[in-house]
């Protein structure tokens, strides 16, 4: 299956006739700084038993999924250098994927528990059964917005929706019971218009230069955190903390 939405993707870029973009596309993924490919391979390796590398067209885009990426553990390392999860917190990957960014949690020892919502029940099935070994990690299938967890206090996304999911996810993330601090990491947030409501406090920060490898600069887009300041309560209104 993946082999095939591999295949399909590269054909679409062939088709596009951009071929200079073609082949920067497959040349950023194998010239890459060797410490990082090596930390990269021991990380895969030791979580998941593959390797997670590899971006793969959404066969859900109807529901408004975008595709799904992998991101370079030397990009997780900045991300979460400027927004660290507390211990205590519930760790909520909305578009798992692979894995990727659960196995950064694991290895950090981020969160009491980590779940990851991932639209493609084949994916899903196949991260759920490389994380088997992880008590503490739950990977669901299915709409991330209907399968969000009560509990969440963290949650991370890679713009996995269209505007439309995105106006969804804000109101549902904005309806959670928690008392305690709710956080959203959006990383590439093309739809942060969205969370400019006086529900959140917004911080943008921006990942260019702090890298100097070329090869994962073009891929430094700028995260946003967002801080829960108040919550819609059960019947619509707002509800300060």
């Amino acid at each position: 299956m993946q082999l095939r939405l591999r295949i399909r993707n590269f054909v679409s870029l062939v088709r596009s006739g951009n071929f200079r973009y073609l082949a920067g596309y497959y040349l950023d993924r194998i010239r890459v700084h060797p410490a990082t490919a090596a930390y990269t391979v021991a990380l895969d390796v030791r979580y998941a038993r593959r390797l997670l590398g590899g971006d793969l067209p959404s066969r859900f885009s109807r529901l408004g999924a975008q595709a799904v990426h992998h991101t370079s553990y030397a990009i997780l390392n900045l991300i979460f250098a400027v927004a660290k999860p507390r211990t205590d917190d519930v760790l909520v990957d909305v578009g798992c994927g692979k894995g990727r960014v659960v196995i950064y949690w694991l290895h950090r020892n981020y969160g009491r528990r980590i779940v990851g919502l991932e639209i493609d029940p084949d994916i899903a099935a196949r991260t759920a059964r490389q994380f088997r070994r992880f008590p503490n990690v739950e990977i669901i299938a299915g709409d991330a917005i209907v399968n969000i967890p009560a509990d969440g206090t963290f949650f991370y996304l890679y713009n996995p929706f269209t505007e439309e999911k995105v106006v969804e996810f804000e109101s549902r993330i904005a309806a959670l019971p928690s008392r305690g601090q709710i956080r959203v990491i959006y990383y590439n947030p093309n739809f942060l218009e969205v969370f400019r409501t006086d529900r959140w406090a917004r911080r943008v920060v921006q990942l260019n230069g702090m890298l100097d490898r070329g090869t994962l600069k073009r891929f430094c887009f700028p995260v946003a955190i967002l801080d829960r300041i108040h919550a819609i309560a059960g019947d619509g209104s707002d509800e300060r903390r």
